[in-house]
């Protein structure tokens, strides 16, 4: 009655309050004042859609929160926690965590929170972080730290994308990692969280200056340079990608690597520096760091002509002829295979397609196939006119190595 009196929790109605109090037979002393306030008011039975016990209990809830009431704030979070609501949930968890107003159990706490997070709200993900994370809970799993906040912070949660950058930025719980410490802040920036926004940029400027260190020592202490790139690189500043890399390929600075010199490179081309394309496509036509790829090869040399590089329009022609070379050795090898199969046709006419394509082996092999007749007539001056066209194309056969191991494979 003194609920429907007042509108605590539901709507105000004194018609319902006086129904409920003509429900005792004699109102207690607490209730004469009430009885008398209701005198002359018609009863009305309330009907069952209007009591709705959340809100009175939510704001309770509250009210034991703010004054310090441990248990009853427990004992009204585990009410809602039961009627579903996810933010109860949490709350009643973080008590359950922490043994504040009851027992102590973590486990019950992580499957509240799990129940809680399943249904997409994002600070039971926080406070499972939370747990993950502080070595109190015994339950620490860094890994699931990093997932919880990540989680959170694409349920728009942009304060845990601002932790995620101070955990990569100071590297105590996670390997330390600049580039994602600044991506994570630029998230939390974009969110509207001012102080992510000063964390963004202090990473930028003190990434800008080991640049600057080194341009500077570049010439003077090519080693100190090379370090300062490298930190620079490291913390995600793109302009030190490609200088870095050319310490690797020329070694200044430190010890010659292919490998690290191409994974720069690719970092340089992957992070929108067109100018890493040329060097890029010239590791993968020779070799340098990785496979022999000339398909990436012609990709790359032709990005960089199509962005004015006349190196690259010259390196483009180098890489057909290469090509090709590459080609009629892999028919010159398989016209040998053929020789020791006995199988002189097929050599023969290997050998003529790689010879056309200038290779000079090839036509060494050819000129041995006229001169000891085989699949054709002996033809020892066709033969001294490949011999000849051979050495021209830049072959010798000192020795008669290459004669001798055709007649080894013809035996």
């Amino acid at each position: 009655a003194k609920r429907y009196l007042s509108g605590t929790g539901v709507p105000e109605s004194a018609e319902h309050a006086k129904w409920y109090m003509e429900k005792l037979s004699f109102p207690p002393l607490s209730a004469l004042k009430l009885a008398y306030k209701l005198r002359g008011v018609k009863s009305k039975e309330p009907s069952a859609e209007i009591y709705d016990i959340e809100p009175l209990t939510k704001r309770c809830s509250d009210l034991a929160a703010r004054l310090g009431f441990s248990e009853a704030y427990y004992n009204l979070s585990s009410m809602l926690s039961d009627l579903g609501n996810t933010e109860a949930m949490t709350i009643k968890a973080t008590l359950l965590a922490d043994g504040e107003g009851c027992l102590k159990n973590v486990e019950e706490a992580i499957r509240l929170l799990t129940e809680a997070a399943m249904r997409a709200y994002a600070p039971a993900y926080v406070c499972l972080a939370e747990i993950y994370q502080a070595e109190e809970y015994g339950r620490q799993d860094f890994g699931l730290v990093i997932r919880y906040l990540e989680a959170a912070g694409k349920l728009d949660d942009f304060e845990s994308y601002e932790k995620l950058g101070k955990i990569y930025e100071k590297g105590e719980i996670v390997k330390r990692d600049f580039i994602l410490a600044h991506s994570y802040y630029k998230k939390a920036e974009e969110g509207g969280i001012s102080s992510a926004q000063s964390a963004a940029r202090r990473i930028e400027e003190k990434r800008k200056s080991f640049f600057d260190e080194a341009r500077a020592n570049e010439k003077t202490d090519s080693p100190r340079a090379f370090r300062s790139y490298a930190i620079a690189a490291g913390m995600g500043y793109k302009s030190a990608y490609i200088k870095l890399a050319n310490c690797y390929l020329l070694g200044i600075g430190t010890k010659k690597d292919r490998r690290s010199a191409f994974y720069w490179f690719s970092e340089a081309k992957s992070a929108g520096d067109a100018s890493a394309c040329y060097p890029l496509g010239l590791c993968y036509a020779m070799g340098i760091g990785v496979a022999l790829d000339y398909k990436k090869a012609a990709e790359n040399l032709l990005l960089a002509k199509e962005n004015g590089s006349e190196n690259a329009a010259l390196a483009l022609i180098k890489l057909s002829l290469a090509k090709k070379k590459k080609a009629a050795h892999t028919i010159y090898s398989k016209g040998m295979r053929l020789l020791y199969q006995k199988k002189y046709v097929a050599a023969k006419e290997s050998f003529e397609s790689a010879y056309k394509n200038g290779h000079a082996k090839s036509a060494y092999a050819l000129g041995a196939i006229f001169e000891f007749g085989l699949s054709t007539q002996t033809d020892r001056s066709a033969a001294s006119a490949l011999y000849a066209e051979a050495y021209k194309l830049g072959f010798s056969d000192t020795g008669t190595h290459l004669k001798r191991r055709i007649l080894k494979l013809i035996k």
